[in-house]
């Protein structure tokens, strides 16, 4: 006779993952990756080349812009050896006069860098990659001193800038 007290208890089941369970988890992985992947993709292709022929003219057009907004406010340039310097306004605010060098810096490995100096602190790279640079200072009759500038770019492609510079009583 069976004893009405006692029940049979089912053995406990051990815990596991179901097949639909890994399924949902694999597709989860798959798409957070897939998105991870596709953003770090993107990141890189923000990041420009070093090489980029249109990267380098934008450089050269900033390089301009400096050069030319402190030839505007310069009361005295100098133009010698591969460099210009200029005395520009107070930049700083520690009301003296600044003096702003751009020169052309030669490595050994045939690149050239075109830098801006402040008041002798450490230069900043305005143009990593350049064929050449060169600065002037024409007279002409007439027309007055001008500032021409010629950056020739790793591509061959040549920039040139001229400035008139009026009423300049210290230009060398």
């Amino acid at each position: 006779m069976i004893d009405a007290t006692s029940t049979a208890r089912p053995r406990p089941r051990p815990r596991a993952f179901t097949l639909v369970e890994m399924v949902v988890a694999i597709a989860l992985t798959a798409i957070i990756a897939s998105a991870l992947m596709s953003g770090f993709l993107l990141s890189l292709r923000a990041i420009p080349a070093t090489d980029d022929p249109g990267m380098t003219a934008y450089e050269i057009d900033r390089a301009f812009e400096h050069l030319l907004t402190d030839a505007s406010l310069a009361s005295e340039i100098a133009v010698s050896n591969g460099k210009v310097s200029m005395l520009v306004p107070d930049q700083t605010g520690d009301d003296t006069p600044d003096r702003v060098t751009y020169q052309v810096e030669d490595d050994q490995a045939a690149v050239t860098s075109l830098l801006r100096t402040l008041n002798n602190a450490d230069p900043t790279r305005l143009v990593p990659r350049l064929a050449s640079c060169a600065f002037t200072l024409e007279q002409n009759m007439g027309t007055g001193t001008h500032l021409i500038i010629v950056i020739k770019a790793e591509t061959g492609r040549i920039h040139r800038a001229a400035f008139e510079l009026v009423a300049r009583p210290y230009v060398r």
